[in-house]
């Protein structure tokens, strides 16, 4: 998925994200082993982990030419498992860890998918992130505007909200609070494994994008 990142600039790639997530719920799931002190060092070593993988991907951005950029972007970050430039971000991340520490408890896990939900629409749909990044460029003397910059840059490429893609038509743009409707379709999974299919879901994600990609090239827009 990574190489058809490469190849077309398709910025979605959820493999990682739960990748990602599956990594994370493994160290958890590892607390019923009870050796505390062991799973604690594992998101440990994970935590410092991604934090170098990430410094080495966006040395390789910013020192990358064209040729090599997306290649940077895309290819190497999945190839290290890495969050940088990781479809939805942490944001997504948490909601996948939020699922994990709730499924067996239908109540909680309502609660917490729809505030999910709700405070991932408000930082998109409002200006609150945006006027946040302005007031400390303008209020902290000297350095305000290098740490608005920084600020920026990790809310992109690593926690998933990025300013320049916040605000805009709830219905056509921001339309991410859709996602509260397939709460009741995830309701209805009965803690039982289905069919052993995985193989075809590997290949329909990439193919589905692809097919949808290149019918968007073909058709004009109007």
């Amino acid at each position: 998925m990574a190489v058809i990142q490469m190849l077309t600039q398709i910025e979605l790639n959820f493999f990682r994200t739960l990748f990602v997530i599956a990594c994370i719920g493994g160290i958890l799931e590892s607390r019923k082993s009870r050796k505390i002190v062991s799973w604690i060092n594992a998101l440990k070593l994970y935590i410092a982990y991604q934090v170098i993988t990430c410094i080495i991907c966006g040395y390789l951005c910013a020192t990358s030419d064209a040729n090599m950029e997306s290649a940077c972007f895309y290819l190497i970050p999945a190839l290290l498992g890495s969050i940088f430039t990781m479809e939805g971000g942490l944001i997504f991340v948490a909601l996948g860890i939020i699922m994990y520490l709730t499924y067996s408890d239908r109540k909680r896990f309502i609660l917490s998918y729809a505030i999910f939900v709700v405070m991932y629409m408000f930082f998109m749909s409002t200006q609150i992130v945006p006027v946040i990044l302005w007031k400390i460029g303008k209020l902290i003397p000297i350095i305000g505007t290098g740490i608005s910059y920084g600020i920026e840059y990790l809310l992109s490429v690593i926690i998933g909200i990025s300013p320049m893609d916040i605000g805009g038509n709830i219905f056509t743009v921001q339309y991410q609070w859709m996602m509260i409707l397939a709460l009741p379709l995830i309701l209805l999974y009965n803690h039982q494994r289905g069919k052993a299919c995985k193989y075809f879901f590997y290949l329909f994600y990439p193919v589905h994008l692809l097919f949808l990609w290149i019918f968007a090239k073909a058709v004009p827009i109007f």
